[in-house]
């Protein structure tokens, strides 16, 4: 399992209204070699950090996941000019099977998709409009194409109230029944190192569920050290 902390940038800076440059280098000299990128401003339509995202995967020799408002070709294809290792698409970009499936038959090994799911729908965060139960879309998802999801309880992201392991086992099992090679990236909810450890030993048929796991708020509040972290799930 590969720990990446999520960089969230909204009107230039962090959620702790830092610059994210200096964020990103904390991380990387303590050995941090993929970063979840965030721009909030594309995800809620408030703008973009558009150059500001360019600089930082160019200034860094390391692997970036972008994320934030990938709904459609147009901003697909502005994402993949910044040159990140991987692309996250939003939940949102459901609704438009016709472009996923153009995108995962061109793209497929560079994108993941996120699922943000509230009990047993599919809710994009920061929305209340379902777009229908979550497994028939995961199933979906999986026909058109899909290898990687990241995949958030709404209900707990952000909260620090430890990640949703059924979820995350009730993910894994539907992906891994069609194709044992499918990635799950846990995304919310870590807190503790004992979450990571949990994480780590998770298995679904056989085999360890989650491939990556995405940390945020836990690292920014002190809750978790980015060094500790990682040399807990290197062992």
């Amino acid at each position: 399992m590969r720990l990446l902390p999520a960089v969230d940038i909204k009107n230039g800076v962090t959620l702790n209204l830092t610059d994210p440059a200096n964020l990103i280098k904390k991380y990387v000299e303590a050995g941090v070699n993929f970063i979840h990128l965030v721009d909030l401003d594309r995800a809620y339509s408030t703008g973009n950090n558009d150059q500001l995202i360019s600089e930082l995967i160019a200034n860094f020799e390391i692997d970036f996941q972008l994320s934030g408002g990938i709904t459609s070709q147009e901003s697909l294809s502005n994402a993949i000019m910044k040159t990140p290792t991987r692309i996250n698409l939003s939940a949102d970009s459901i609704a438009d099977e016709s472009f996923l499936k153009n995108a995962f038959e061109r793209y497929a090994q560079k994108l993941a998709i996120s699922l943000d799911i509230n009990g047993e729908s599919l809710m994009p965060r920061g929305s209340q409009n379902s777009l229908g139960n979550y497994r028939e879309i995961l199933n979906k998802l999986i026909s058109l194409g899909a290898k990687r999801f990241v995949v958030t309880d709404v209900l707990t992201d952000g909260k620090l109230t430890g990640p949703n392991l059924e979820l995350l086992k009730s993910v894994a099992l539907i992906c891994f029944d069609k194709n044992d090679k499918i990635e799950i990236i846990a995304s919310g909810g870590v807190t503790s190192y004992s979450d990571l450890t949990n994480l780590q030993q998770l298995q679904v048929l056989g085999k360890s569920a989650i491939s990556e796991v995405i940390v945020g708020k836990a690292l920014l509040d002190g809750h978790l050290a980015i060094e500790k972290s990682l040399q807990l799930i290197a062992n």
